[in-house]
């Protein structure tokens, strides 16, 4: 188990649920069971669907590696279902992970692709996508899409002697609070099994491109230390 805040026994139903749902998605799909300007939106659901489920076997305590192929294969499906309105949250986790996970630059370019043809461009996007694509390790300036809390990654690269100290008070100060406007927060509050984890991986892939000495940040919440770790 990674996460602190539900039991395994709950990951382990919240799977099992997530994948049943998948599966009923799926065999309606296979049986044509879908009207046809229904399709688009349920394959999209269940994209969503096993976005939650990765996270949340990684919460869980999967394997690493066991979760590095589903990751591939969301990042392969993007074109299909990230646009000029969606979310930039989705957009600014799967380029950590890609970071996280050590995709090359050929599959990062799917995300940074999209980027620029929706005219999505983000500080903090831009800062991942020189290090990618261009390997470069620039400073994170120019305009911001969701300013607060990733405005704050910004003193974290500028300097690197004092990077782990403030990305520890990133994550315990403004990484949490940052996020009060999202549908997530607080949901592992709620009565049904719709939490699946929560977690930084933008610090995480912050703290790989400027190979922090992150020992100390192993057990601070939110920071998926063991993914930062899994490629280094």
């Amino acid at each position: 188990m990674r996460d602190v805040l539900m039991s395994e026994q709950y990951f382990s139903e919240y799977i099992q649920e997530e994948t049943q749902r998948i599966n009923k998605f799926m065999s309606k799909l296979q049986n044509n069971e879908v009207r046809e300007d229904r399709i688009y939106s349920v394959k999209k659901k269940v994209d969503a669907i096993k976005f939650g489920l990765l996270i949340s076997k990684y919460s869980y305590g999967e394997d690493i590696s066991k979760l590095e192929s589903d990751f591939i294969e969301l990042l392969n499906d993007m074109p299909l279902y990230w646009n000029q309105n969606s979310s930039y949250v989705d957009m600014l986790w799967m380029m950590s992970l890609a970071i996280l996970f050590g995709v090359n630059k050929e599959q990062f370019c799917v995300m940074s692709d999209l980027v620029e043809k929706y005219n999505r461009n983000d500080a903090v996007l831009d800062f991942f996508i020189n290090y990618k694509v261009h390997g470069v390790v620039g400073k994170i300036e120019g305009n911001y899409s969701f300013g607060f809390p990733y405005d704050k990654l910004a003193d974290i690269i500028a300097d690197k002697e004092k990077g782990v100290d403030r990305l520890k008070e990133y994550l315990q100060k403004y990484w949490y609070v940052g996020h009060k406007d999202m549908v997530w927060y607080d949901i592992h509050k709620a009565k049904e099994k719709l939490y699946y984890g929560y977690w930084s991986f933008e610090a995480g892939a912050v703290a790989k491109i400027l190979n922090l000495d992150d020992s100390s940040l192993k057990d601070v919440p939110y920071y998926p230390y063991d993914l930062v770790h899994y490629k280094k």
